[in-house]
């Protein structure tokens, strides 16, 4: 079935009266001060924390001596945010819990929110620079980690970029903003293909996500599957595979 406008399949599929573009959880209708970008500061604080749990105090200090004064700000964050306290933890995770309540505040107006997954479309495999997480190193045996190191660690990415369409460039982590800021609070989301950019040269896929309230993951899986079902929106494998 030919995929149709997706605001209109809403329409006809559910009989929504109540399609609203551009509509967002952290605004300050809903109780949250200092928008999407402080949403994903909040998001990288905390997982910053996570992804380097088993960090020694002499490896965290060692880090904070890298900083000099040609160190760019985010690189900063980053190492600042690795490195934090209990106390700066406890403040970023306060900040979560109130992320929490202008969900819960925006899906009492709306049933789901349709965001991107990505900040750009598909983009080429590239294991370069790569680096093992705590977690993965425990598993591996010695000859594993002799002849293989795959695992693309987050914060040790530098300043690569990836590439999107038609040229355009996104910083890496600036990739999980969609991801991190709709996940941090635990609610559901079910991702669905959208096509293909087809303003684009590349004509790569492009997903997007269906994101409910708190422990409504029935509610995001069904809109998918009447999504897929009657409005065309389903997985075509490309060529080859």
């Amino acid at each position: 079935m030919k995929k149709r406008n997706i605001s209109k399949t809403f329409v006809l599929l559910f009989g929504c009266t109540h399609v609203v573009e551009g509509a967002k959880p952290f605004d300050e209708k809903y109780g949250w001060k200092g928008g999407s970008a402080k949403a994903f500061r909040i998001y990288k604080c905390l997982l910053a924390t996570e992804e380097n749990l088993t960090m020694t105090p002499e490896e965290a200090q060692a880090l904070l001596d890298t900083i000099t004064t040609n160190t760019t700000y985010e690189k900063r964050k980053q190492i600042e945010w690795i490195t934090q306290s209990a106390q700066s933890w406890h403040r970023a995770n306060i900040e979560r819990q109130n992320m929490r309540m202008a969900y819960e505040r925006f899906f009492e107006e709306f049933d789901v929110l349709v965001c991107p997954i990505c900040v750009s479309v598909a983009w080429p495999k590239d294991e370069s620079g790569s680096g093992s997480h705590e977690w993965e190193e425990q598993k591996r045996s010695q000859k594993q980690r002799d002849e293989c190191d795959v695992v693309q660690h987050f914060w040790q990415v530098g300043n690569r970029s990836i590439p999107g369409a038609d040229g355009h460039k996104t910083p890496y982590h600036d990739q999980v903003f969609w991801s991190g800021v709709t996940n941090i609070c635990g609610n559901p989301s079910t991702v669905f293909p959208a096509g293909r950019a087809a303003k684009s040269k590349t004509n790569m896929p492009v997903g997007l996500q269906v994101v409910g309230s708190e422990w409504n993951d029935l509610t995001t899986i069904a809109f998918v599957k009447a999504l897929e079902k009657e409005g065309g929106y389903s997985f075509v494998p490309p060529k080859g595979y």
